[in-house]
């Protein structure tokens, strides 16, 4: 039996870490009913230290019998059974091996069946789970994550089943925001990123009480430091969709994070191929001191600003050519400037990192490195998630392929090409509260004076 919704996901193994809890490998007593989970993305061995069975790609409900076997449900077009390990594994994986559904709304306890409430479980989750000795399951909180590990949480078991439940969405209380990728901490001290995108905030006893929620999943904290004043909004964007290759396979990055990726058979349509043109047009703005356009959003509207490139110098590094220099924002009062490293990789993109900014009576803020990914006419095409580092072994093992214009951001050669698109991207804000399309968001809000 299939999953409902099955779609074909990027599979990522996440290793098991030993813990005091007891995996499901008892056998079930005479008479008692053969749990059923849903299984996905794993391997099927023949037995214990046998070989390979299958891959199952799933979600497939199975039954799981004793020793970590499990098999498919009586009568099963695509019927299978196999031995594996994972059942034997202590803590649950992210979206992946046994997973159930929340059937209603239950709380999440860290650290313990009786710790402290992080969040809540709602109709529509679909969670990786371990049973736990203590009577309740112990699960992997979808897409979050705490000291580069999956947030693991306990529930009660009877919120928990293989029956696909509809998602039911909580309203929330609070200012609806959006695109702060900023740490919460949870009670009793976990600190996970939110998701980009929405959340509500309130204000209370002098600190910032942000709750997320996503696909039946929900989660209450502390906004760390001085709070979302600092952080304006889009400062980091959901995951552009960009077709990527790893060993012969193509992906499109949507969603949330890698989890959530699509294969493909083929480039969707609509996409251009990515490659900066011979010869490279970035190289030669920062030698000839030549300048970009951004369209910014600022308190008071969309404005084109002019950076120029300056004091450049090339240099060999890692076997690949190396520019730096820096980058300063014309006719400023603040005389604001980035630090800059430039090196095109092998895949011809261009690779910016901006430290900064510098202003005349303030230093260095934070590092931002862009992807410059294609240039059509006086357009350069951007995508953060296409940097990589100047090493010959710090490549991505996900080559960029092909990008979506409307996905990506956009610096221009000229300023009446920037005036042009600043008009359109006041008219998206305007007409119908679009997000404007291709707009620079800057590191910090004193540029967005």
């Amino acid at each position: 039996m299939e999953h409902p919704t099955s779609r074909c996901l990027l599979a990522i193994v996440l290793g098991a870490v030993i813990c005091g809890c007891r995996g499901p490998s008892a056998k079930p007593s005479p008479g008692a009913s053969v749990p059923r989970y849903w299984l996905k993305d794993v391997t099927l061995l023949h037995g214990p230290g046998k070989a390979v069975r299958r891959a199952l790609r799933g979600p497939a409900l199975v039954e799981l019998l004793a020793d970590g076997h499990v098999r498919s449900m009586p009568g099963a077009v695509d019927a299978f059974e196999g031995y594996w390990p994972g059942a034997l594994q202590n803590e649950p994986s992210d979206r992946q091996g046994l997973l159930l559904y929340a059937q209603k709304v239950a709380p999440l306890h860290y650290g313990s069946p009786a710790g402290p409430i992080i969040g809540r479980l709602h109709p529509g989750a679909f969670v990786g789970v371990r049973p736990h000795d203590s009577g309740s399951f112990l699960v992997a909180v979808p897409r979050y994550s705490h000291n580069d590990r999956p947030l693991l949480a306990y529930v009660e078991p009877d919120a928990l089943g293989p029956e696909p439940s509809e998602e039911q969405a909580p309203k929330l209380e609070g200012e609806r925001l959006r695109d702060h990728w900023l740490w919460l901490t949870l009670s009793n001290g976990p600190r996970v990123r939110l998701l980009c995108g929405g959340f509500s905030a309130r204000e209370a006893a002098g600190a910032t009480s942000v709750t997320q929620y996503h696909e039946g999943v929900e989660l209450t904290g502390i906004v760390d430091g001085i709070g979302l004043s600092r952080y304006p909004p889009g400062q980091h964007t959901c995951v552009r969709r960009l077709v990527r290759r790893k060993d012969g396979r193509l992906f499109l990055s949507t969603g949330k994070d890698p989890l959530d990726w699509l294969e493909l058979d083929v480039i969707p349509g609509g996409f251009a191929r990515v490659g900066l043109p011979e010869p490279d047009p970035v190289a030669r703005l920062i030698t000839e001191r030549g300048s970009v356009y951004w369209v910014v959003q600022t308190r008071d509207g969309m404005r084109c600003e002019e950076w120029r490139f300056a004091g450049s110098l090339a240099k060999r590094r890692d076997g690949m050519r190396v520019f730096d220099g820096t980058l300063k924002r014309q006719r400023d009062p603040r005389a604001a400037e980035y630090s800059i490293g430039y090196w095109m990789s092998a895949s011809r993109v261009g690779n910016l990192l901006l430290k900064g900014p510098h202003f005349r009576d303030d230093g260095y803020r934070c590092a931002e490195g862009v992807g410059l990914i294609d240039q059509v006419g006086e357009v350069l095409y951007i995508d953060e998630a296409s940097f990589l580092m100047p090493s010959p072994s710090a490549g991505s093992p996900y080559e960029p392929v092909a990008y979506d214009a409307k996905d990506v951001e956009r610096w221009y050669l000229t300023r009446s090409a920037c005036e042009s698109a600043r008009r359109v991207a006041d008219e998206q804000a305007a007409d119908r509260g679009d997000e404007p399309v291709g707009v620079h968001r800057h590191c910090y809000p004193e540029l967005m004076d």
